[in-house]
C-alpha cells in the first residue's frame, strides 16, 4: 500500500492511511491474543512454548532466593511469571506499534544525570543537579516527531547522590589534617597524665604534729611524741 501511495498519482486520503490502519489492526489482534494458551482440535489447552520456557527460567532464578512451603501458594506465585512475560511482550512488542507514529522505549543507564523532563522519581528539586540514576525500573515511552520527541510516559527511576572523588590536593590536605589531629590528641593525653601525676603528688602531705598526739584516756592526758 505504501508503494501504491508513493508511485501512483492521486489526492485521496484513504490510500495513505490504509497501511497505518492495517498495522494497527494487526498489532491490536496480537496484543489481545498473541502468545495466549493454545486450544487444540481435541479441546486440550496447552501453554505457548515460548511463554512456558521463559516463565520457568524466571521462577528458577527467583526460587534461589525464596522458599514457599505452601503448595497452593507456590503454584499461584509461580503462575504470576506467565502473566509478567505476557504483559512485557504485549506492551513492548504489540502495543507500541499500534501508535502513530510508532512509539519507542528507552532505558536510562546507571549514573546518567537526572532529567525531570524524561524521568519520574523521588527527589528534591534543589538536589537534582547532584543526583544520577541508580536503577531504571521502567523505560521512557516516547514518539519521535519532526519537532522533537513527544514523551508518552516518563521513565521510573531510583536516584542517588553523586559520589564526588577527591582530587590529589584534597587527599593530601585530608592526610595532613588527620596527622595534626592525631598529634594533638596524643599531646593532650600526655598532658592529662602529667596533671594527674602532679595532683597525686600534691595530695601526699607530711603528717602534722597532730598526727603524733596520743590521748591517754586513763590519765586523761594528751601525750605528745
Amino acid at each position: 500500500m505504501e508503494k501504491l501511495y508513493n508511485s501512483r498519482l492521486g489526492d485521496d486520503e484513504i490510500t495513505r492511511i490504509t497501511p497505518i490502519r492495517i498495522r494497527q489492526q494487526v498489532y491490536t489482534a496480537l496484543g489481545t491474543r498473541g502468545f495466549n494458551d493454545i486450544r487444540k482440535t481435541d479441546g486440550e489447552i496447552l501453554k505457548h512454548d515460548s511463554i512456558d520456557i521463559i516463565s520457568n527460567k524466571i521462577n528458577k532464578v527467583i526460587n534461589k532466593y525464596r522458599i514457599i512451603n505452601d503448595i497452593d501458594k507456590r503454584r499461584y506465585v509461580n503462575a504470576l511469571a506467565k502473566d509478567l512475560v505476557l504483559n512485557v511482550v504485549r506492551i513492548f512488542y504489540f502495543r507500541l506499534p499500534i501508535q502513530e507514529p510508532m512509539a519507542q522505549y528507552h532505558w536510562f543507564n546507571n549514573n546518567e544525570r537526572i532529567n525531570k523532563s524524561y524521568m519520574k522519581g523521588c527527589w528534591d528539586e534543589d538536589e537534582i543537579e547532584d543526583m544520577v540514576v541508580e536503577v531504571c525500573s521502567f523505560p521512557m515511552i516516547y514518539k519521535p516527531e519532526d519537532d522533537g520527541d513527544k514523551i508518552c510516559t516518563p521513565a521510573k527511576v531510583f536516584p542517588i547522590h553523586i559520589i564526588k572523588e577527591q582530587s590529589i590536593g584534597e587527599k593530601l590536605m585530608s592526610m595532613v589534617k588527620y596527622i595534626y589531629s592525631s598529634n594533638d590528641d596524643s599531646n593532650a593525653t600526655k598532658f592529662d597524665e602529667s596533671d594527674e601525676y602532679d595532683s597525686d603528688q600534691t595530695n601526699v602531705t607530711e603528717p602534722d604534729e597532730s598526727s603524733y598526739h596520743f590521748h591517754d584516756k586513763i590519765n586523761d592526758q594528751v601525750i605528745v611524741y
